[in-house]
């Protein structure tokens, strides 16, 4: 008994270190790709586009129908929906030769192409979103850390500000300017601790865990690399957008080809057999009776006149065209888009270059405000005050950081490179 208990333990033990175990990039992004609600439904798409192909392609294997027509006959045997009253009947057709439909079973096998590549990209997809929220949360919560700081030294300054004012050394308007401070300071930090709870449930939504058991390892965020210098012929080569848009395209130009073939020769094989039975008059409208009977055969189809098929196949080489149309404007697009990306991620990069530059700024003057009250020459009301702007540059130059891996990460799946973070 007291063995099971320490097992127990154990277990529960490992279970809460498991839990608590912060999450790096690499394993946050792979989750997101394995557990996002969008690849889930991805693969229900891929599984439908499947089963729309076997459709079309079991139809020339044979379709059997197996029942009964039943009925009371009085005088001549009339049909039941088209068949004799039979006791048991079976029906049987299968296509021989259909060239519509072969074209159809080609235009659903690249649907189901399509829904492939549309789980790639949405695979891709929830990888990016789950690469921006990691780096976001980990760059808020290193800021929310500061702004925790920051609110604790407006605070003070706040009562070093009072009690200046009962010396007589300050004025009313310096003691309102430090509470605006300290009340700002906490806007800030109650903004900044809503995207960071706003930003654990985005991934605990894309990686399947608990928000509660969210942690990440801001360390583990990946140097990144510089964009490729043709990034847009990488993008172009790589877009599952524009893929997805030319095997749209060909479906489309398979089914027109399928409604223009509508009007060739089909050949089906068909056969059916019935059970009949004397009280359906058989025998007393029919000089012979048996009680088997059975047809095999071969169904051929001339179609000549179909005005209502000669239409569908215009208007199917007419959505066929414009689907190609299509294909050559989202290239355009993704070749646009990426031109974007390249300049967000300069515009990121230069405005990461100037918080930088703000910080360090902050950090000397709050240096030089310690001296100069080491020296007799400064109060603690202006280190606080320093130390307060030194803080608001810090978390400046966080947020510069993650707007730029935002950007970079943006770029890079865009051009195909995500994945090579995660090696």
């Amino acid at each position: 008994m007291k063995m099971r208990r320490i097992v127990f333990f154990l277990i529960v033990f490992s279970v809460a270190a498991t839990a608590q175990q912060a999450l790096t990039f690499k394993r946050t992004v792979e989750l997101a790709m394995q557990n996002s609600a969008s690849v889930a439904i991805a693969d229900a798409d891929q599984q439908r586009a499947r089963s729309a192909y076997l459709e079309q392609r079991n139809l020339f294997l044979p379709q059997m129908v197996v029942g009964s027509g039943a009925a009371v006959t009085a005088g001549y045997p009339l049909s039941i929906e088209g068949s004799a009253p039979s006791v048991l009947s079976l029906t049987t057709q299968q296509f021989l030769f259909n060239s519509a439909q072969r074209q159809f079973v080609s235009s659903a096998k690249k649907e189901m192409e399509v829904s492939a590549t549309q789980r790639e990209q949405r695979r891709r997809q929830a990888g990016l979103d789950a690469a921006i929220a990691f780096v976001q949360f980990a760059r808020l919560g290193e800021a929310l850390q500061i702004l925790q700081v920051q609110e604790t030294s407006s605070k003070k300054l706040e009562e070093i500000v009072t009690a200046r004012v009962r010396e007589g050394v300050d004025s009313l308007t310096d003691l309102s300017r430090a509470r605006l401070n300290a009340a700002r300071a906490r806007l800030q930090a109650a903004e900044v601790q809503t995207a960071v709870d706003v930003l654990r449930q985005r991934l605990s939504a894309l990686t399947g865990l608990s928000a509660d058991a969210i942690t990440v390892d801001a360390a583990s965020i990946p140097a990144m690399p510089a964009a490729p210098s043709d990034a847009i012929n990488q993008a172009v080569a790589t877009s599952p957008e524009i893929q997805i848009a030319r095997q749209r395209a060909e479906a489309k130009h398979l089914r027109a080809e399928g409604e223009r073939r509508a009007s060739y020769p089909q050949v089906d094989i068909a056969g059916q057999y019935g059970y009949f039975t004397r009280y359906n008059n058989y025998d007393k409208v029919f000089n012979s009776f048996q009680n088997n009977n059975a047809s095999f055969g071969v169904v051929i189809r001339f179609p000549f006149l179909d005005f209502s098929q000669r239409a569908r196949a215009e208007a199917a080489k007419a959505e066929a065209l414009g689907a190609s149309r299509e294909a050559d404007l989202t290239k355009s697009q993704v070749a646009g888009n990426t031109i974007q990306l390249e300049g967000a991620v300069r515009q990121a990069a230069v405005a990461r270059e100037i918080a930088e530059l703000e910080y360090q700024i902050s950090e000397a003057d709050t240096a030089g405000a310690q001296a100069r009250m080491e020296s007799g020459q400064g109060s603690l009301r202006d280190v606080e005050t320093a130390r307060i702007a030194q803080g608001i540059a810090q978390v400046r130059l966080l947020d510069a950081m993650a707007s730029l891996e935002k950007a970079q990460l943006q770029l890079l799946e865009a051009t195909g490179q995500l994945p090579a973070l995660l090696k």
